[in-house]
């Protein structure tokens, strides 16, 4: 059975990602002048953490997870056109920009650790600073490193994360 710590520090590691689709949500809602709804802040945030889809069964069963960024779902060029289809078809315009708003803010936000931006044409992970062979580190070892203790990482992203929540909170007091 893994520590509480495990299931804490994997929590952490999506939180941004998910006040990020959120405050995507609220931010065009309210831009466009639509009332921002609870059942939307849940989509985004579902969107923006889709791409780590992935790990969920292994973090469910609390086992070692290699590199799940190996998977298609860590795939940009593949997964942003599939999700902006789907949600195309089953929201319009409006739900299709959100997607690929959110899809991409994810690969964005894990792009200093390494993403496949270019998979299925190179198996390369690429950083802000260039081409790579393969990903840093396996995930339980990014989680410690990044979430098991004082990070610079953590430090800008869970305030960031408080105030987008806050951020959104305002944008349904006012819509």
């Amino acid at each position: 059975m893994r520590p509480l710590s495990w299931w804490y520090y994997n929590a952490l590691a999506g939180l941004l990602d998910a006040a990020m689709g959120m405050g995507l949500v609220a931010a065009s809602s309210w831009a466009l002048g639509m009332s921002v709804e609870p059942w939307a802040l849940t989509i985004g945030a579902m969107l923006a953490l889709l791409p780590d889809l992935d790990i969920v069964p292994a973090i469910v069963r609390g086992r070692v997870v290699e590199d799940h960024r190996a998977t298609w779902w860590h795939a940009p060029l593949v997964v942003i056109p599939i999700v902006a289809l789907l949600a195309f078809m089953l929201g319009g315009a409006y739900w299709a920009l959100v997607a690929i708003a959110c899809v991409l803010w994810h690969y964005l936000h894990d792009t200093p650790d390494g993403v496949r931006w270019f998979r299925p044409f190179s198996h390369y992970y690429w950083t802000h600073r260039g081409r790579h062979v393969r990903f840093a580190a396996k995930h339980d070892t990014w989680l410690k490193e990044t979430w098991g203790r004082e990070s610079v990482r953590a430090w800008i992203e869970l305030p960031a994360a408080l105030l987008l929540a806050i951020f959104v909170w305002v944008a349904i007091l006012i819509a």
